[in-house]
């Protein structure tokens, strides 16, 4: 005879499916009011990550601290500001791609799309400066690119400031080449920089290259006012075409 146990059944009935609250996960960051605001924020986070570097006493914590600097953690709020169009997040992402978090390969891939984007798009940018400065820097990893990305500047951008800027450094670049025809143009760009630049701020405020254009035998000595010492005013100008010896002396 066989018995038929309903017992469990009875005191413990079949339940529904369990139901479970599933919280939403956090995004992946709190995005900034604007980039300015982010920009502010990763700058207050250096500085506080330099200090706790400065004042750790412990060899462990220097090296942690090392290990993560803050543009990692900055780095997917910048390029979610990079991929709506922002270029100066672009700039950003650029000058700090060695503390991003990626990995050799990918940094290599990354400084390539970088720049070619921040030229392609925003050659003529009033802040394409930054970008002009951080090229020598990565001058191994860009080969020829570098004096196409001046190029496009000096075509593109109306600043005379910023054409003089990558006209010095394209001079550079050129300069250092094996060959000739590179080194001659690097010759001329010292003779459009006198002619056409001379007023930039840029071209005085390089010391070097104020030296190159004005300073060195053979150049066009730079016009300057004076007085005699009977007190007859002058310029430099006055005496073009005759030989001028000037005689710099004072007391100490």
């Amino acid at each position: 005879m066989n018995t038929l146990f309903l017992l469990p059944l009875l005191l413990f009935p079949p339940q529904g499916p369990t139901v479970r609250t599933v919280e939403a996960a956090p995004p992946a960051f709190a995005p900034a009011e604007d980039l300015d605001s982010l920009l502010a924020e990763y700058d207050a986070a250096a500085r506080a990550h330099a200090k706790e570097l400065r004042e750790a006493e412990d060899r462990d914590v220097r090296r942690e601290l090392r290990r993560n600097p803050p543009a990692a953690s900055f780095w997917p709020r910048f390029d979610a500001f990079a991929r709506d169009g922002e270029g100066r997040a672009l700039l950003w992402m650029v000058s700090n791609l060695q503390d991003s978090g990626l990995g050799p390969r990918e940094k290599n891939a990354e400084r390539l799309r970088l720049y070619a984007e921040l030229f392609e798009k925003h050659a003529q940018a009033d802040w394409i400066g930054g970008a002009l400065a951080q090229l020598p820097k990565d001058r191994r990893d860009l080969a020829e690119r570098i004096t196409a990305y001046f190029r496009v500047v000096v075509e593109k951008n109306p600043s005379l400031e910023l054409q003089a800027q990558a006209l010095h450094l394209l001079h550079d670049e050129l300069a250092r080449s094996k060959e000739e025809s590179d080194r001659k143009e690097a010759a001329g760009i010292l003779d459009t920089l006198a002619e056409k630049y001379s007023d930039t701020e840029y071209v005085k405020g390089v010391d070097e290259l104020y030296r190159r254009l004005y300073l060195s035998p053979g150049k066009l000595a730079p016009d300057f006012d004076g007085k005699t010492i009977d007190g007859h005013a002058f310029k430099l100008s006055d005496y073009r075409g005759k030989v001028v010896l000037i005689d710099f002396y004072g007391f100490w």
